[in-house]
C-alpha cells in the first residue's frame, strides 16, 4: 500500500490517475454504447416460420395449378424460388439461384433442409399424380470459395445478422419447423465468415 501511495504522490502520480480515469472511461462508454451484433434467436425462429409458412401455402396453390395444367405465371414473391417436377423431370423453375438437377434426385426435391452447391435452403413438397412441386426458401448462402461478387451470407428474411450452421443438436440454438420438429442449429459467429 506504501508503495502505491508512493506512485501517486511522485511527479508521474498525476499522469498515472489521468491515465486510469481515462481507461476506465473507455470502459464505461464502450459497454454502455457498444451493442455486439449477435443473432437474436427468437425472431430468427420467427422469421423461419413465417417463411414456411408462405412455402407451405404457395406449394399447395403450385400444385393446382400444375395439376389443372394452368401456365404457371411469373410469381410476385422475391424470396420464394419455385420447381415442378413432372414424372421426374424438371418441367418449370421460378430462378436459377438454385442448383437443381433436372431430373429428380436423392437430393432434391426433398422435403425440409436441403444442402446444394451454393446454399442450404428449407424447401416444402407437395405430390400428386407423378406431380412433384417444391417450394423453397434460402436460409444461408455458403461458397466453396469467396471473392467480390460471391459473398456467404445469411437471407436477410431470416436474420440481419450471420450466424454459423450445423446440423448438430447439441450445439447452438434449435431452429424448429411449424410441426415443431429440429430443423437446423443456428450460434453467434464471432468474426468467422
Amino acid at each position: 500500500m506504501k508503495r502505491l501511495k508512493n506512485i501517486f504522490s511522485s511527479d508521474y502520480g498525476a499522469w498515472y490517475m489521468s491515465f486510469a480515469f481515462v481507461f476506465a472511461g473507455a470502459l464505461f462508454l464502450t459497454r454502455l454504447f457498444w451493442t455486439s451484433e449477435g443473432v437474436d434467436f427468437k425472431t430468427t425462429q420467427a422469421n423461419f416460420l413465417k417463411q414456411e409458412k408462405k412455402a407451405d401455402l404457395a406449394v399447395k396453390n403450385l400444385l393446382l395449378e400444375s395439376l389443372q395444367g394452368l401456365a404457371i405465371g411469373q410469381k410476385e414473391d422475391s424470396v420464394l424460388i419455385y420447381h415442378v417436377y413432372q414424372n421426374d423431370s424438371l418441367k418449370y423453375w421460378s430462378s436459377n439461384k438454385m442448383p437443381v438437377p433436372r431430373l429428380a434426385s436423392l437430393s432434391f426435391p426433398a422435403e425440409g433442409l436441403v444442402h446444394l452447391k451454393n446454399g442450404w435452403y428449407y424447401t416444402s413438397l407437395a405430390e400428386h399424380q407423378g406431380h412433384v412441386v417444391a417450394v423453397s426458401f434460402l436460409v444461408k448462402q455458403r461458397y466453396g470459395y469467396q471473392n467480390e461478387y460471391l459473398r456467404n451470407h445469411v437471407a436477410k428474411e431470416i436474420s440481419p445478422s450471420f450466424f454459423l450452421l450445423t446440423l448438430d443438436e447439441q450445439e447452438g440454438q434449435a431452429i424448429t419447423n411449424n410441426n415443431g420438429y429440429y430443423c437446423v442449429s443456428i450460434s453467434n459467429s464471432g468474426h468467422y465468415s
